[in-house]
């Protein structure tokens, strides 16, 4: 190449740039008066954010740490997946006792057995108030029943209760549904390999227990009352489910009652106030004595004070708190009793070996309270089975009635509390490998059954369930008897869900799955006696 040639190429690529540069300040120059606005608008943005930081830091200088959440929404957007694990780990960074904003609204989440103590034990009273949360309140007509009253109202309702609800009416209930449902499932042998819905097979009988027990005598599974209550209360819970956003989070949408989910919720809820109170009504024809009757009794007694709580509209919210409570639990709990004996054969097996080495051949009895102690491998797989469902993940959200100090932090009245017992069950600081079903865990080294503090499934303190033997006791007796008779399995061709299929809420649930029942003995089989 002579000089020339190079120099014309070397002005060619200089004039190419020099194009570049001046395409470059083109642009630049047009978005000169735009320049400092946006620049402007960028340092106002971060000043906003900082003096957020420092005004959420100063607001809640006094309160539990926690995460920093975004004005008016708070950690709502962050709050994706399983919410009790979410806490866990949010926990594990802040701590035991830890400050959630929840849109306008902050909750104090409590995340130990230690930080429970500290506010429902040792300041029982000022921390027995009930979460200020909006569907209940809408639901329960502000305080209605025992669920969401409080103070003396609380007081008066729940002792009345305990007191006339006796123990061994509870144990009949039991007893009586139990034979009941083995003879059921021993028909349904007698009509094939018939597949049982866990959840509408499960509720029917949990139900009747309840029933039972406050109406002084069971309800025939084909009453057609009986049916449409049950029937709305699956439609009740699965609205309940879809609508939980507006239970835990109140301020976030304050028109959420108006939304059509809401309104047909607050139509299916009063039609179960309707099917509680037509059952009612009808037990009371028989003139038998029973817990309604005793309740209603109460309202006439002038000479007392508390004679104006006892009507009949506060006595059928109080049967829907009994039956409620009851039964969603219940039925959730035996739901993942059947499911894990389903997906872990080995176990079920080795608690059939111990019924038939302790209690034999059903011989026309059931297994009893009694049998308890006899059985530990049972009891402990119980346990287990307690704590790996947490169908009670958060209890009942509480709140504190007034100002007060909990572990140096000062906590407005009013505040919503949520104690995580999820946590408290897979927690490694309490259980060697928490995610491993494994009832040995409940078992010493003679093989006795244990029950470490850190099992809570009922919460404590004064709000904690009332009737946690009762719920215990008819768990155990289908569970045992159940077991005792007959063989869980999944139908053929379907398999079963993970634990993680679950349907949480107000309470925890697997989804609803379908199982079938193989007898154990001759004397269960069809045709015998």
């Amino acid at each position: 190449m002579d000089a020339k040639s190079y120099l014309d190429q070397k002005s060619h690529h200089t004039l190419h740039d020099l194009s570049k540069v001046s395409a470059v300040e083109q642009i630049l120059n047009k978005m000169a008066p735009f320049t400092y606005p946006v620049v402007a608008a960028f340092v106002l943005f971060l000043c906003g954010v900082a003096a957020w930081l420092v005004y959420y830091r100063w607001k809640n200088r006094s309160f539990p740490p926690g995460p920093i959440g975004l004005p008016f929404l708070g950690y709502l957007p962050f709050l994706g997946g399983y919410l009790p694990e979410k806490f866990a780990r949010l926990s594990a960074t802040h701590g035991d006792v830890m400050t959630v904003q929840l849109g306008k609204k902050q909750a104090v989440v409590l995340g130990s057995l230690d930080a429970l103590r500290a506010a429902f034990v040792d300041q029982a009273t000022v921390f027995s108030g009930r979460g200020d949360v909006f569907l209940l309140r809408e639901l329960w007509d502000g305080n209605g029943g025992i669920l969401m009253s409080e103070g003396a109202k609380w007081n008066s309702l729940r002792s009345f209760t305990i007191a006339n609800l006796k123990l061994n009416d509870a144990m009949d209930a039991i007893k009586a549904e139990t034979m009941e449902v083995i003879s059921v499932l021993k028909t349904h042998l007698a009509a094939g390999d018939m597949p049982q819905d866990s959840r509408s097979f499960l509720m029917q009988v949990v139900a009747n227990v309840g029933c039972h027990w406050t109406l002084g005598q069971r309800v025939p599974y084909v009453d057609q009352t009986f049916q449409a209550y049950l029937a709305n209360f699956r439609k009740v819970a699965d609205l309940m489910h879809h609508c939980s956003s507006s239970a835990l989070v109140p301020s976030l949408n304050p028109v959420s009652s108006k939304t059509p989910q809401m309104a047909k919720l607050e139509k299916e809820f009063q039609d179960k106030i309707d099917y509680i109170r037509t059952l009612m009504l009808a037990s009371l024809k028989h003139n038998k004595p029973n817990f309604a009757g005793d309740f209603l009794a109460k309202s006439k007694d002038k000479t007392d004070r508390e004679s104006s709580l006892y009507t009949e509209r506060e006595l059928v919210m109080v049967l829907n708190d009994l039956w409620g409570a009851s039964t969603e639990a219940g039925t959730s709990l035996l739901q993942w009793a059947v499911f894990y004996m389903i997906k872990y054969p080995t176990i079920q097996r080795t608690v059939q070996e111990e019924l038939d080495r302790v209690i034999g051949a059903p011989k026309g009895g059931i297994i009893v309270d009694a049998d308890k102690v006899q059985l530990p491998y049972t009891m402990a797989t119980l346990q287990e089975i307690e704590r790996c469902a947490s169908v009670s993940p958060f209890g009942v959200l509480r709140c504190n009635t007034e100002a007060t100090d909990l572990r140096g932090y000062t906590i407005p009245p009013r505040t919503l509390i949520i104690p995580n017992l999820w946590q408290i069950h897979h927690d490694k600081a309490n259980w060697e490998d928490p995610t491993t079903f494994q009832p040995e865990r409940f078992l010493d080294a003679k093989r006795n059954v244990t029950r470490p503090p850190y099992l809570v499934p009922f919460s404590i303190g004064t709000r904690a369930c009332p009737f946690q033997n009762v719920a215990e006791s008819m768990l155990f007796s289908f569970f045992a008897n159940l077991l005792h008779c007959f063989t869980l399995d999944t139908p053929a061709g379907q398999t079963l869900l993970t634990e993680s299929d679950r349907i949480s809420a107000l309470t925890d649930r697997p989804k609803d799955f379908q199982f079938v029942v193989k007898a154990r003995y001759e004397q269960l089989l069809p045709g015998s006696n």
